[in-house]
């Protein structure tokens, strides 16, 4: 069979992602991306970041940098919602690309249910009638899409018992409780 390689292109915008829920002084993250004109992580992005909290406040590193390698993706974990209120992180590189993540609420304790971002029908992959494999589905998921939970959605006229065995096996490695959930 052919193959055929996806790599993003040149960096055109960037994006940065927060929880949308925290409490106060509670440690969190950040997932700062460059993407190509089709959303799709850039190749060959070699910039520095600045980094800056708008709103309540929140603890950052000032600055990342992207060393140009594979796709252009960080998430620093060193963050820290220290004031209660509603907070954006604006990220900024030398060329002059800026964004400002979406919002999050810090509330002195959060009791109950928590927001959480995910996707209930996941992808296709190579065991069904997508492409790649199913470690592949569940890295991107959580590092590039900045997903806390997931399942796979497999077509069952698809699926074979040696899949859905590997599929068991993947899901049960990338599950963790508290960071990325798999079903």
């Amino acid at each position: 069979s052919p193959k055929l390689n996806i790599v993003g292109g040149p960096a055109e915008r960037l994006v940065a992602l927060i929880p949308s829920e925290a409490a106060e002084n509670e440690k969190g993250w950040l997932l700062i991306k460059a993407e190509d004109r089709h959303g799709n992580p850039a190749e060959g992005y070699a910039e520095e970041i600045k980094i800056e909290a708008e709103g309540a406040k929140v603890q950052l590193p000032e600055r990342v940098q992207f060393d140009g390698n594979g796709a252009a993706v960080l998430r620093p974990d060193e963050i820290r919602f220290e004031g209660k209120g509603v907070a954006r992180v604006r990220v900024k590189d030398e060329k002059g690309r800026e964004t400002l993540s979406n919002p999050v609420v810090i509330r002195s304790q959060i009791k109950g249910p928590r927001l959480h971002w995910g996707d209930f029908h996941g992808g296709q992959t190579g065991g069904t009638v997508g492409v790649g494999s199913f470690e592949e589905f569940y890295r991107f998921a959580r590092d590039v899409g900045a997903l806390e939970f997931t399942t796979h959605q497999g077509n069952c006229f698809e699926v074979t018992l040696d899949d859905m065995e590997e599929l068991k096996e993947k899901t049960r490695a990338f599950n963790e409780p508290g960071r990325f959930v798999t079903f």
